[in-house]
């Protein structure tokens, strides 16, 4: 079973899914593969795109409309989100949520 925790409305709301749809295993294998590419220095991948694709992917797992990109973003701190992506991650079975080290950094404007 996956669990996540998201601060919803100043109140903690716990996510519970049992199990994980075929599509959103593929999209994390996708992920994976493209990871592996950024880390071989073969695509490129900024830091806020590994982010946000990791953010969706987590999204995705869950059956609950109120488990969406906007409602993770505003409802984990910031020095949390690393270690509340890859627990999801790691209950899939994805391995660890953790940008690339070798992101090429960009300026966001």
């Amino acid at each position: 079973m996956i669990t996540l925790k998201l601060e919803i409305d100043g109140k903690t709301k716990e996510f519970k899914q049992k199990s994980i749809k075929v599509r959103s295993m593929r999209e994390m294998l996708k992920f994976q593969a493209r990871m592996a590419k950024v880390e071989a220095g073969e695509e490129q991948m900024t830091e806020l795109e590994q982010i946000d694709t990791m953010i969706m992917l987590v999204a995705d797992v869950f059956d609950n409309p109120e488990v969406n990109f906007d409602t993770i973003i505003d409802g984990v701190d910031a020095d949390k989100l690393e270690e509340v992506l890859s627990g999801v991650f790691e209950a899939i079975g994805g391995g660890q949520a953790e940008p690339s080290k070798k992101v090429k950094k960009t300026s966001q404007k």
